[in-house]
């Protein structure tokens, strides 16, 4: 069976529970929801897992560049479309 693209990343996110890479300059890291909130990581996260619990953030997988310009993919988050609308 030939899978297309799409197929073939959410049969992989199936098997293994891997999370797809997205193209999201609109989420940001904890690192960089920190410098915004000017806090350490640590309340970041902890910022961003209530946001989460309220629906009104989710987390995605994006590509960042390492310290050495090596591509990496790495945890971010984003508001919700939902949350966003009903604002």
């Amino acid at each position: 069976m030939n899978l297309t693209e799409d197929e073939w990343r959410q049969a992989l996110v199936d098997a293994v529970g891997a999370e797809p890479v997205v193209d999201d300059p609109s989420a940001k890291t904890a690192s960089e929801i920190a410098d915004m909130l000017k806090c350490c990581q640590g309340a970041a996260r902890k910022y961003v897992k209530q946001a989460i619990e309220d629906g009104k953030m989710s987390r995605v997988r994006v590509m960042r560049l390492k310290s050495d310009g090596r591509p990496t993919p790495v945890w971010a988050y984003k508001f919700t479309d939902e949350w966003l609308a009903s604002r």
